[in-house]
C-alpha cells in the first residue's frame, strides 16, 4: 500500500475541464510535487507515515511518552539525549532515504546541543560528512539558541526586525497615495505587523521584559503613526482610542487561549509537555527544586503585570474552567492597569472625564478600549485635530508650557489665556474651547454652535446644563456633531499657532514669547 502511495505522489498529474469549454483548454499539471495543491501535505504525511525510528535508552519523554522525532513537512528533526544515539538515528535516517529514492540535504543539516558541551565535541555524520554543530536554529518558525541564558533571545531579535521591516514598509505606501486613514492602518497593522510581534507566543512567554522591549517599541512607533500623534504623546490613548491590546497583555492572552486549547482538545504531544512542564515548576527541594518550565514561566508572566494575577497557583494543575477564569482576570488586569493611568495622569484629561463625569461610566474593557467613530472622518485634517485634542498632543499651553526643561518649568496656574489675557485664566482645552471670551474664538464658537444645532436637538439643552470636559466629552462621543467639532477645533489650533505662546513671569506682568 505505503509503495502504491509512493508511486501516486511521485507520478500525479491533474486533468482538469471547465464545463463549456473544449478539449483544446485541457492541461496538465505534472511538474513532480505540486507545491501549495491541496492535497500535497496530506500525500506527504502518507508517503512518510512508515518512518518509525527504532526505540532507544536515550530517547526524550514527555510524561512518558517518547518523542523521537518530528516532521515539518519535508523538514525533519531528530533528538535525543547522548551523541551516540543521535548517531544511531541519522544512519537509520539515511537508510530509510536510500530505501525510499529520498536525497537528505547534508549542506542543510545542523547540529544543536542544549546543556553542558563536552569535551571533545562530539563527530556526527550524514552520508560520510560531517554535520556542523551550531549555537542556534530555526525550526517552524522559531529561533533557538544554545550560547545564552535566554534560548529565545535570537527569536525575539528575529521578529523584531521582520516587524520593523514590515512595519516601516506599510508606512511608507503615505508617500505615494497621501495619508492612510486610521481605520485602514490598523487594519494593516493587525494583518502584516502584528503577526510578527506575536508568532510563536504560545510557547516563548515573556519572562524577560528586556527581551520585549525592542518589539513594544514598534507597536507604539507605528500606532503614534498611524494616529498621527508625535513621540511626546502618551500610550494609553494609542490603545484606548483604537481597541487595541498593549503587546505584553496581547501576547499572554494568546498563551492562555493555547492553553485552554491544550487542556481541553490539544494533540496528545501537546498535553504531555505540559504535563511535563508542570511537575517541573513544582520539583520538591529533595528532587532537585523547582526549575524554569513553561507553566512556571507563564505563572511568573501573569504575576508580573502592571496589576498582576494570580488565578492559576503554581502548585495546582489547571483546568480548562481555570484557564478560562485567568483570560477573564487578565481582560480586567488590563481595564485596572488603564484605569489607574489615567487617574493618575495629568496629561489624559478627556479620559478621565469618561470615568468621573458619565453618569455610566465604562465598567468593562470592550466599552473602555474601542476603536472612536472620529477616525472614520474623511479628512486627514480633522481626524489628526480631535485625535491631538484627546490625547493631549495639541498646541495649547497646558500643554506646550508643560514640556519646558526642568529649570523653566511654568506652574499651570501661570499657563495663562493667549487670548483673553485674563488674570487667573489657564490656557487648557474646557477654557479655550468653552468658554474664552476672546472675540476670535466666539466668532468661531457661535459658528459652531448654529451648525450644531441644526444637527442636533439635544445640543442646544446639552450646553445650557453642562460645561468644561462633560460637554467636550458629549461632543466627542456624538456623531453627527463630529464634523463640524473637528472644524472648529482645527481653527482653534490654527490660530494657536498663529498667536505666539503667553508665559507669565510673575504675577503683575505679561509677555509674549515663542516656545520652541
Amino acid at each position: 500500500m505505503i509503495d502504491w502511495l509512493r508511486m501516486l505522489y511521485s507520478h500525479l498529474s491533474y486533468v482538469v475541464r471547465f464545463d463549456g469549454q473544449t478539449s483544446d483548454d485541457t492541461f496538465q499539471a505534472a511538474a513532480g510535487i505540486l507545491i501549495g495543491d491541496p492535497a500535497s501535505p496530506i500525500l506527504w504525511l502518507l508517503f512518510i507515515s512508515d518512518f518509525d525510528l527504532p526505540s532507544h535508552p536515550e530517547d526524550i519523554a514527555l510524561d512518558g511518552i517518547v518523542v523521537s522525532h518530528q516532521w515539518l513537512a519535508d523538514d525533519a528533526m531528530l533528538a535525543s539525549t547522548a551523541a551516540h544515539a543521535a548517531q544511531a538515528k541519522l544512519t537509520y535516517f539515511e537508510e530509510y532515504c536510500g530505501d525510499n529514492s529520498l536525497t537528505p540535504s547534508v549542506p542543510k543539516t545542523f547540529a544543536a546541543l542544549f546543556g553542558p558541551v563536552p569535551v571533545p565535541t562530539p563527530v556526527l555524520t550524514l552520508q560520510r560528512r560531517r554535520i556542523a554543530w551550531v549555537e542556534s536554529a530555526v525550526y517552524s518558525g522559531v529561533t533557538v539558541t544554545s550560547s545564552a541564558r535566554n534560548i529565545f533571545k535570537l527569536h525575539y531579535a528575529a521578529k523584531e526586525k521582520s516587524a520593523r521591516k514590515v512595519a516601516n514598509g506599510a508606512l511608507a505606501l503615505q508617500q505615494y497615495i497621501g495619508p492612510i486613514p486610521p481605520l485602514i492602518a490598523l487594519r494593516m497593522y493587525r494583518a502584516l505587523v502584528e503577526p510578527h510581534l506575536t508568532y510563536g507566543c504560545e510557547i516563548v512567554v515573556d519572562v524577560h521584559p528586556a527581551s520585549l522591549q525592542p518589539m513594544e517599541k514598534i507597536e507604539h512607533a507605528f500606532l503614534r503613526r498611524a494616529l498621527s500623534l508625535g513621540t511626546h504623546c502618551q500610550l494609553a490613548p494609542l490603545f484606548l482610542e483604537t481597541g487595541l491590546w498593549p503587546l505584553r497583555y496581547r501576547r499572554l492572552h494568546l498563551s492562555l487561549r493555547y492553553l485552554a486549547y491544550v487542556l481541553k482538545d490539544g494533540p496528545l504531544f501537546l498535553a504531555a509537555a505540559f504535563r511535563d512542564s508542570f511537575p517541573l515548576a513544582t520539583r520538591s527541594p529533595d528532587a532537585g527544586g523547582p526549575a524554569s518550565s513553561w507553566w512556571s514561566d507563564l505563572y511568573h508572566a501573569l504575576a508580573s503585570l502592571p496589576v498582576p494575577v494570580h488565578t492559576l497557583p503554581l502548585d495546582v494543575l489547571p483546568t480548562p474552567d481555570d484557564v478560562a477564569r485567568c483570560i477573564t482576570d487578565v481582560q480586567r488586569s488590563l481595564f485596572d492597569s488603564f484605569v489607574i493611568t489615567i487617574r493618575t495622569s495629568e496629561r489624559l484629561p478627556a479620559f478621565d472625564a469618561r470615568l468621573r463625569l458619565r453618569s455610566q461610566p465604562p465598567s468593562s474593557l470592550a466599552a473602555l478600549c474601542a476603536p472612536r467613530a472620529y477616525l472614520s472622518l474623511p479628512n486627514a485634517r480633522l481626524r489628526g485635530a480631535l485625535m491631538r485634542l484627546v490625547a493631549s498632543e495639541h498646541p495649547l499651553a497646558i500643554e506646550v508650557l508643560r514640556r519646558l526643561p526642568a529649570e523653566a518649568a511654568v506652574p499651570r496656574t501661570w499657563r495663562a489665556c493667549r487670548f483673553c489675557r485674563r488674570r487667573g485664566s489657564v490656557e487648557d482645552e474646557p477654557h479655550v474651547l468653552l468658554h474664552c471670551a476672546a472675540p476670535e474664538l466666539s466668532l468661531l464658537r457661535a459658528r459652531f454652535a448654529s451648525t450644531a444645532d441644526d444637527l442636533s436637538s439635544t445640543f442646544a439643552r446639552v450646553r445650557k446644563q453642562w460645561t468644561g470636559w462633560k460637554l467636550l466629552d458629549f461632543i466627542l462621543h456624538c456623531d453627527v456633531l463630529l464634523r463640524p467639532w473637528a472644524e472648529f477645533v482645527v481653527a482653534v489650533f490654527q490660530l494657536c499657532d498663529d498667536t505666539p505662546v503667553l508665559v507669565l513671569r510673575d504675577l503683575d506682568s505679561y509677555c509674549s514669547a515663542t516656545v520652541p
